[in-house]
């Protein structure tokens, strides 16, 4: 779903009920089509059940009496309403059609209960993947910078856990409402065969199922905004230690994270309990005033009332199956409240990954890049709110002007922090600039489409990014189309090929989450040739080579300049070693956001003294103990760049 399809800014607690009504669909996952189908269903299954009770009540009576349908019609409404519908079909209710058709609406009644049933199960499954797709789909949609400060384990408790309970709210509905057609069918059948006793009967049913519902109901909407919250901070705990395994064993903490996981486990459990516990209250108080309140009725029918054996035993037999369907009414009450919540949270975070979707008003294709990209006086400040504790937003990139050469390499140093990493996610707008702007050739960043620009654009980072799939997967992912030849060629390229041969299965070799098989090495190989296989106008090298050996590096290398001899490709490269920027064609040096030094490395050397004295600490040509020392800070070949 893309985000443009999710447009409404105004929350669900703020829509009054007119409102509610117009997104029910998109909130509960549910096509009207769908529900109304299954709500015509659940009618029909009532008005059978009801009807084929209803003729229980002739068959007996003429099996007790031994007399006909319309020697019995004075007796009871329901007697003349039955003889009225078999005439009307043309039909005499004699004793053996009124078994046979009890039987067949039966049947008929449980063949549409299972119709009903499966109808249900499909289109429940249905929700949950409608929400959960769509709520997936407003997350890719939004910006980078929005997605960066979501935690992993809110995304995952809000695809799984959330969006299967809010999907549960739309089953809990149509519980509510066959319920209420449950009700309607039986009460007005009751009231045929007894209106006296059916007013004692409700009255006593209505006011038990009011207060115990409504404390159950209360008790159950605090423990459901509970749950979320619980189910949330459980989601993103285990996220997160999972991902610190290694960290867990180096400082021997397993005992106490498996204490802090069953903490917050025991946690969610006792309030998953106190939902079942008013559940279950609701079921027991129900049926126990149930079964005093029947004992009384069945004084008052046969002491008061003066109804037959037949009359009372089919009065007593809608009533006990009233009883189950007040239990339901009271227990779908209780989970729509349950779930309730559910709905609120994932329908709070649409709003929020909607309101930072990416705008995309471009209309032009990707120019051929003959002059280069262009940077006019262009800033870039980090929104305040990813800072929170900083007096005021941090400035990252600060008027800068360059001129990055078409079909030629670009180096870009500086030490950590200087805002490099910034400059390069400007380049296929993950970010936007606060002042300025970008340009290829002629034509600005914000006027070309943006799925033609980065497609034009292809990364390879220092954390090369793999999947959890085979070899030939990662290369194809976001070029499913390249064959097999072409794969194989990018992996050459990427010196990669030898070591995708020699793998146990090739390249249908799985590789695991993250690459976990692989080195460092073989994973920005790979890395580089999904890239290389991309075919893209320009090359973005974020610290290639920054974690590897000196193998690998040289095999990255030698990758790079013989794409740098084709002159067909922009290449732009992050790197704090010299070694991995010596060939470039042009080299920017930045420091505190600000562009301090461009051109050649001579050019540099004579110009720029930080990069003159960067180029004799890792040379060696200058061992002043206070030069180091100064500079030892920047040229770490840290793990990672700091964004900012």
């Amino acid at each position: 779903m893309k985000s443009s399809e999710f447009s409404r800014t105004e929350p669900l607690e703020k829509l009054g009920w007119r409102g509610r009504i117009a997104v029910t669909p998109d909130f509960i996952g549910y096509p009207i089509s769908a529900f109304a189908i299954i709500v015509g269903l659940t009618l029909a299954v009532t008005l059978m059940e009801g009807v084929g009770i209803a003729l229980l009540y002739p068959i007996i009576e003429l099996l007790q009496t031994g007399q006909n349908l319309e020697q019995l019609a004075d007796r009871s409404p329901v007697f003349r309403v039955t003889l009225t519908s078999f005439a009307f079909l043309g039909l005499r209710p004699t004793l053996e059609v009124l078994m046979l058709a009890t039987g067949a609406l039966i049947l008929f009644r449980q063949i549409l209960t299972y119709i009903m049933s499966l109808s249900r199960a499909y289109f429940s499954q249905r929700a949950v993947a409608r929400i959960a797709s769509r709520t997936f789909g407003l997350f890719t949609f939004a910006g980078v910078a929005y997605t960066e400060k979501l935690r992993s384990g809110t995304l995952i408790n809000a695809l799984f856990t959330e969006a299967k309970r809010a999907a549960m709210f739309a089953a809990a509905l149509q519980n509510i409402i066959s319920s209420m057609f449950k009700i309607i069918v039986f009460v007005t059948l009751l009231l045929f065969i007894s209106w006296q006793a059916t007013l004692v009967g409700l009255g006593l049913l209505l006011v038990v199922a009011f207060f115990v519902s409504r404390s159950a109901v209360r008790g159950t909407k605090l423990s459901g905004q509970m749950i979320n919250e619980a189910n949330d901070r459980l989601t993103r705990y285990t996220t997160e230690r999972f991902a610190l395994f290694r960290l867990i064993k180096v400082q021997s903490m397993e005992a106490v994270e498996t204490a802090l996981f069953r903490r917050e486990f025991d946690e969610l459990r006792d309030l998953n309990v106190d939902v079942a516990r008013y559940s279950a209250r609701i079921q027991v108080l129900i049926e126990g005033a149930a079964i005093v309140g029947a004992f009384a009725l069945i004084y008052l029918a046969t002491e008061v009332f003066s109804l037959s054996l037949a009359t009372l035993g089919i009065f007593l037999l809608v009533l006990f199956r009233l009883l189950p369907v007040t239990q339901e009414l009271s227990v779908a009450r209780q989970q729509l409240s349950a779930y309730l919540h559910a709905i609120l949270y994932i329908d709070r975070i649409s709003i929020e990954a909607s309101a930072h979707a990416e705008q995309d008003n471009g209309t032009l294709p990707f120019p051929k890049l003959r002059q280069g990209i262009r940077f006019e006086a262009v800033s870039f400040q980090y929104p305040l709110e990813a800072h929170p504790d900083a007096a005021s937003a941090p400035v990252a990139l600060a008027d800068v002007s360059i001129d990055i050469p078409a079909c030629q390499t670009t180096a870009l140093l500086g030490p950590s922090g200087a805002g490099k990493s910034t400059l390069a996610d400007l380049i296929p707008r993950l970010r936007e600039p606060t002042e300025g702007r970008i340009l290829f050739d002629d034509t600005a960043a914000v006027d070309i489409r943006l799925d033609a620009l980065r497609r034009a654009v292809a990364l390879v980072s220092q954390d090369a990014l793999i999947i959890d799939g085979t070899i030939t997967e990662n290369l194809r992912y976001g070029r499913p189309d390249a064959t097999q030849q072409e794969i194989e060629t990018a992996a050459h390229d990427a010196f990669a090929h030898s070591f995708i041969e020699a793998m146990p299965q090739g390249y249908d070799t799985i590789v695991g989450e993250r690459g976990v098989l692989l080195s460092g090495g073989q994973k920005q190989r790979l890395a580089l040739a999904r890239a290389l296989l991309a075919q893209a106008s320009v090359l973005l090298l974020d610290e290639p080579t920054s974690a590897l050996d000196a193998e690998s590096e040289t095999a990255v290398q030698r990758a790079l300049a013989t794409l740098q001899d084709d002159g067909n490709t922009t290449i732009i490269i992050i790197a704090h070693r010299l070694s991995t920027v010596r060939h470039a064609d042009h080299i920017v040096v930045l420091e505190n956001g600000c562009v301090i030094g461009t051109g050649t490395h001579d050019a540099l050397m004579t110009d720029t003294s930080w990069y003159r004295k960067i180029v004799d600490l890792q040379t060696g040509a200058s061992t002043d103990t206070d030069n180091i020392a100064s500079l030892s800070r920047n040229v770490q070949t840290t793990s990672k760049e700091n964004t900012t």
